[in-house]
């Protein structure tokens, strides 16, 4: 799962628009997701991230910038008889 919302906060105030890319750093040790950006924040992020690292608050590597793909499936289908009340363990009441 990803945020729905961009992980930029501009003046306190973070951006509200949904992600379109994935920035990552890519390391020795493996990738790491740092967070996600809208198309208007992506460079913003990126230069963020490199400051980080410069500062040692973040693990060296190259700083990766990809794409955010949607992907849908139908295989997962729920059935009104498939819900349960968490706390008593019995079928929630349903419509039919």
């Amino acid at each position: 799962m990803f945020p729905n919302k961009c992980s930029v906060a501009v003046a306190d105030r973070r951006c509200a628009n949904p992600p379109s890319k994935v920035v990552s750093i890519v390391s020795d040790d493996g990738q790491y997701m740092v967070g996600v950006s809208c198309e208007q924040h992506s460079e913003v992020f990126m230069a963020r991230v490199k400051k980080l690292q410069e500062d040692g608050k973040l693990e060296s590597g190259s700083i990766r910038l990809e794409p955010l793909n949607a992907v849908g499936t139908d295989c997962i289908r729920g059935d009104a008889d498939d819900l349960i009340t968490p706390d008593t363990g019995k079928q929630a009441p349903h419509d039919r």
